[in-house]
């Protein structure tokens, strides 16, 4: 699971430890003892402020990722006691949807991007090839 965005990866963690018969905070648990990436001091945030009984609205409109709001929701939503499993497992599919259509985007706009150093950097080179031969001559001709 090391190579899964972090979204995912949570989904996945607890989505696990639901078809294994545990619950949704023993799924966030586990997932808390993964190694840390970018979202997991975010869920320790907000199951702390859950654990509290505080409110959690503020928190998750603070999120800019409406993927991570929504998963957060939806997780909320397990720990009130609501079944989530068929969520988890759409949100998964569209979770891998949205990165593959990132993973599109990028490759589409990856030819340009090489073309950057072509444009910059060996476009001139040949210029001067084949420009020099002329300049040289012009500059012997005024002298």
């Amino acid at each position: 699971m090391e190579n899964m965005t972090p979204s995912m990866r949570l989904l996945q963690t607890v989505r696990y430890s639901m078809e294994g018969g545990e619950s949704v905070r023993m799924g966030l648990v586990a997932y808390l003892r993964l190694e840390p990436d970018s979202l997991s001091e975010t869920v320790r945030q907000w199951l702390h402020l859950f654990e509290r009984g505080a409110s959690t609205e503020m928190f998750l409109q603070s999120l800019e990722s409406p993927a991570r709001r929504n998963l957060l929701l939806l997780l909320e939503k397990g720990l009130l006691g609501e079944p989530i499993l068929q969520n988890l497992t759409l949100l998964g599919d569209e979770l891998q949807e949205q990165g593959f259509a990132e993973i599109e985007l990028f490759l589409a706009r990856l030819p340009f991007r090489m073309m950057l150093p072509l444009l910059f950097l060996l476009f001139p080179a040949f210029l001067l090839l084949l420009l020099g031969p002329l300049l040289l001559k012009v500059v012997a001709g005024l002298a």
